[in-house]
């Protein structure tokens, strides 16, 4: 899962401080939802919004956060916002290319080289990905759940979307996982064997044996029928081969 703070939802559309206050409050705590919840999700920026987007006429984001009143707040964001989430520069390897078109339905312009460009073409190349966009409120993009983009006047990508509390809760609520993958019966069967105090279970269509790392509950270890590790897989079960570890070879009773 991805999800992009989108710099475009900033349009100066707060008339004072205290409406921006109270936009980064909606903000913050729309963010320490996600960060609390099941959602094991990778945390994009476009590197220099904080400096070239305007939250309050005639004054950058960086700057109307410095003159936020409530120092309580200006820590509370930069906790959960930078610290935490830890938004990455997508900039520093971005996927969708400058010589391509991406028209925002929703803001009825050209958004290449922008968030919007590169989580549609993002999405158009992983489909089974989720993708989020967080807005600030009171833009154009106010109480919309999804916003369309369209390539090249040929593909039209519909991403989510999200500036309130109650619409996070809501997407996070029907995206997230709630119960463990390995508990898909379709996918999955329960061995008697364990691992550590965690059960092994064996996927049907692969053979291979998965059980959930007890140290950091936060991947599971997968091993194929001769023992031998193949890697390590997040939570919504998506192997990641590269973290396969040949001194864990045998290191699993089936």
């Amino acid at each position: 899962m991805e999800v992009f703070i989108n710099e475009l939802s900033l349009q100066e559309q707060y008339n004072n401080i205290e409406e921006f206050s109270q936009a980064v409050l909606i903000f913050t705590k729309i963010v320490s939802n996600l960060n609390g919840s099941s959602c094991k999700y990778v945390f994009f920026k476009k590197g220099d919004f904080y400096w070239n987007r305007k939250a309050i006429s005639q004054t950058n984001f960086s700057s109307s956060i410095g003159k936020i009143g409530n120092r309580d707040l200006r820590t509370f964001f930069k906790d959960v916002v930078y610290n935490k989430a830890n938004p990455k520069n997508w900039l520093d390897g971005h996927i969708h290319s400058y010589d391509d078109n991406f028209y925002s339905v929703t803001l009825d312009s050209n958004v290449t080289g922008q968030t919007l460009a590169e989580i549609s073409e993002r999405k158009m190349r992983d489909m089974y990905k989720k993708f989020l966009l967080l807005n600030f409120n009171k833009s154009s993009f106010a109480d919309l759940s999804h916003t369309m983009v369209i390539k090249n006047e040929a593909d039209t990508i519909d991403i989510s979307c999200v500036d309130t509390i109650k619409k996070t809760e809501k997407w996070i609520e029907e995206n997230c996982i709630t119960i463990p993958i390995v508990e898909n019966t379709e996918r999955f069967e329960r061995t008697s064997k364990q691992v550590k105090g965690a059960t092994v279970y064996k996927e049907k269509s692969t053979g291979y044996y998965w059980y959930l790392d007890t140290l950091h509950r936060n991947h599971y270890e997968v091993f194929n029928e001769q023992k031998e590790h193949l890697g390590e897989a997040d939570l919504e079960g998506n192997l990641d081969r590269s973290k396969k570890d040949s001194s864990k070879n045998g290191k699993i009773d089936i």
